[in-house]
């Protein structure tokens, strides 16, 4: 890999670790976040039973999510993006976009509706710019490697044509 690859390979397993760590806390934690705390003004203990287990399913959920969206992200990037596949340079970042745009947006709206603070600049500014940086150095280096195999096409074909062939087509007579 050269350097832009190595880049974008490492802001995107931080981005993948990020999701994962989130996953891990949303899909393990026993009562909500504090920001939930600050969006209800009220302590867990004072939310209602049937409340409790709604919101600790929607966190498990999300959790989840996360959780499998990271492992997905880190098999692509491990496995394709090493071995150089372009399509894997575009699906990696895809993929982790598809579950922190909803993500921005769920806090954001907790932001603007609610006097809780979600921790959406922590998880989806780094995710989002490491996402970002990501796809720009996949990016780069794809545009470079077009360039360069353009630049070796043409070369070959003027090398080609500059050297006689030295294949000859032999007739048969047929008997």
């Amino acid at each position: 890999m050269n350097k832009a690859m190595k880049i974008a390979f490492g802001c995107h397993l931080v981005a993948a670790l990020l999701l994962l760590i989130f996953g891990l806390v949303y899909l393990f934690r026993p009562e909500f976040m504090p920001y939930h705390a600050e969006a209800l003004a009220r302590d867990w203990s004072a939310v209602e039973r049937p409340y409790q287990v709604l919101i600790l399913a929607l966190m498990r959920a999300t959790g989840g999510a996360w959780l499998a969206t990271a492992l997905a992200m880190m098999v692509l990037l491990f496995v394709p993006f090493r071995q150089g596949y372009k399509w894997a340079r575009w699906t990696i970042p895809a993929v982790g976009l598809v579950v922190s745009g909803p993500a921005f947006y769920a806090a954001a709206y907790v932001r603007q509706h609610t006097p809780g603070h979600p921790p959406w600049i922590a998880m989806d500014s780094c995710c989002g710019w490491r996402t970002v940086i990501g796809c720009w150095a996949s990016h780069f280096t794809a545009s470079r490697q077009q360039q360069s195999d353009v630049l070796r096409n043409v070369l070959d074909i003027e090398s080609t044509a500059a050297k006689p062939s030295t294949k000859h087509f032999q007739l048969r007579s047929l008997p």
